[in-house]
């Protein structure tokens, strides 16, 4: 569903990539450019201070390439909170996926992904990054690795952190 401004003004919003196109209770959600993840969502239960629907998620294997892969569907819940305001319409920073039965990254079924601006000039959706050694979402005041020197992320409370050499190489709120 598009939103026109009278509609923005009273329910969030979602976006997908850049401030363009806000949508309300979206049939579809592409993560990324390539169409190799995507969710199709057939039931909206709830859209107000959060939102939860469900339907599937599609993921394509990208073997032996993306072009030729095969994609494999799986049941999903999205769940969108964390209302914040761009301008004068109140859109949703927060999308969380459940999986019951399949893991989506490292060893679980669940992945929450805010909707920020962190290294390109559009805000898009992405989950916590870099990840320590462990697999974890780093956090401000924790030591960075060399690698990480001066580069921006995403801590997993969804702020974006520096690692900054303050005191030794920590990351810090940016």
């Amino acid at each position: 569903m598009s939103v026109t401004p009278a509609s923005a003004a009273q329910l969030p919003v979602t976006y997908t990539i850049g401030w363009q196109h806000p949508v309300i209770r979206p049939a579809w959600i592409h993560m990324g450019a390539g169409g190799n993840v995507m969710a199709h969502i057939r039931r909206w239960d709830t859209w107000g201070s959060t939102a939860k629907g469900t339907g599937m998620l599609l993921v394509n294997d990208c073997i032996p390439d993306c072009a030729a892969g095969t994609f494999s569907s799986h049941k999903l819940t999205v769940t969108f909170s964390a209302v914040r305001m761009h301008g004068k319409i109140p859109y949703y920073r927060e999308m969380t996926w459940f999986t019951p039965g399949y893991i989506l990254t490292g060893k679980t079924n669940l992945l929450v992904m805010y909707y920020a601006q962190i290294q390109g000039t559009l805000p898009e959706w992405d989950s916590c990054f870099p990840l320590t050694n462990g697999g974890k979402c780093y956090e401000p005041g924790e030591f960075c690795r060399n690698s990480d020197h001066s580069t921006t992320g995403l801590a997993g409370d969804g702020k974006i952190i520096r690692c900054v050499d303050k005191d030794h190489w920590r990351w810090i709120p940016s």
